[in-house]
């Protein structure tokens, strides 16, 4: 009787032990082929990585100008130096040495910084690419204008000023402004009214209100500072000219001072409860209003019972205000929404309950209010 053939018998283990041994081999090429790919790709990208960790090297060229006052171009080397840079060589030039650079490069101002080398390894976006090097054309007056030979940007002022006048509008706080927005004011005339100088520049550029400040052409170079002086001033005969006057200043046309405002103060003493009246001097300070006078009554007082019944009061503690008030560029915009204008021409505050606690003469009551 013939023996069952198994399943296991049909086997042929020594082809599965040479397919298995094969499709290893060929694993461990495919594994070891990658593995090769990865680390090259990986030793790539550290080579890469290092390259752009890597100092750009460089050389910088400092073209100077024969000007003191100039922009300070030491500002943009140490900022240059302060980036992933190596510089191999430094060099200054002064005008004369630097000609043909200048006229290669077509360049404008002095002074100026060239960077040359590695120049497209580093970001300097303060800089401009000319052909193979980086040049700094962004200064800031003053500088040497290499189109006019010639330093711009120096501003000269002229100020006239009012005689006995403490109060009024100092030009000079506008210059020290100015000064700290890096304008260079290089040169300062002051003259007084009825000199012959003022005179000739009053009429010259046909002032009628004093103090004045006229600036040199040169201002023109700080075109941001240009832009805010139109909203102040007026460019004539290439100078400007401030126009709109801070009071207290002298009106040229009727020969008077304006802007020195008179305050009067009524409260009612017994309103241990109402606001201090000193409150409404600290308001006025605070838009700019300049008190040469202070008058404080109580509803006691004859004169003080005049002005209420005068002005129809109902609220203390009230202010009146001088008609100078009215020279204020505040008074349109705020206090004539706050009061009224008296016939006299005078202003009175009615808007007494936005400083707080009050006492109102029609009910004869006292109404606490939070000051606003």
């Amino acid at each position: 009787m013939a023996k069952k053939t198994s399943a296991l018998d049909k086997i042929n283990f020594n082809t599965i032990i040479h397919v298995l041994i094969i499709t290893l081999a060929v694993l461990f090429i495919i594994n070891l082929a990658f593995t090769l790919v990865v680390s090259s790709q990986i030793k790539e990208k550290i080579k890469i990585l290092k390259e752009d960790q890597r100092p750009a090297n460089i050389e910088l060229t400092i073209l100077e100008s024969n000007c003191a006052d100039c922009f300070n171009i030491d500002q943009v080397v140490n900022q240059i130096k302060s980036l992933n840079v190596k510089v191999e060589n430094e060099k200054i030039l002064n005008q004369n040495e630097a000609s043909e650079l200048i006229k290669k490069y077509n360049i404008k101002k002095l002074p100026t910084v060239m960077v040359t080398g590695e120049i497209n390894k580093t970001q300097m976006q303060f800089m401009v690419q000319k052909n193979n090097i980086l040049l700094f054309d962004d200064l800031k007056a003053p500088y040497y204008d290499l189109n006019s030979n010639k330093v711009v940007g120096k501003v000269k002022a002229q100020i006239i000023n009012i005689k006995n006048c403490k109060k009024c509008f100092d030009v000079s706080l506008l210059l020290a402004q100015l000064k700290e927005s890096d304008v260079a004011i290089t040169e300062t005339k002051i003259y007084f009214e009825n000199e012959k100088e003022a005179n000739e520049l009053i009429n010259k550029f046909k002032l009628d209100k004093l103090p004045a400040l006229i600036l040199s052409e040169d201002l023109s170079y700080y075109p941001e500072i240009v832009e805010i002086w139109k909203q102040f001033g007026k460019i004539e005969q290439n100078q400007y000219v401030l126009t709109k006057i801070i009071p207290p200043y002298k009106n040229l046309q009727n020969n008077k001072i304006e802007g020195l405002v008179k305050a009067t103060y009524i409260s009612d003493k017994s309103c241990i409860e109402c606001f201090n009246i000193n409150n409404y001097n600290l308001a006025l300070k605070n838009v700019g209003i300049i008190v040469s006078e202070e008058e404080k009554l109580d509803i006691s007082s004859q004169k003080g019972k005049e002005l209420i019944q005068k002005y129809n009061i109902k609220k203390l503690p009230v202010m009146i205000l001088s008609n100078d008030v009215k020279v204020y560029s505040v008074y349109s915009s705020l206090l004539k929404k706050l009061g009224t204008e008296n016939t006299d021409g005078t202003y009175l505050f009615t808007a007494v309950e936005n400083m707080g606690t009050y006492k109102d003469l029609s009910t004869n009551q006292i109404i606490k209010q939070k000051a606003q």
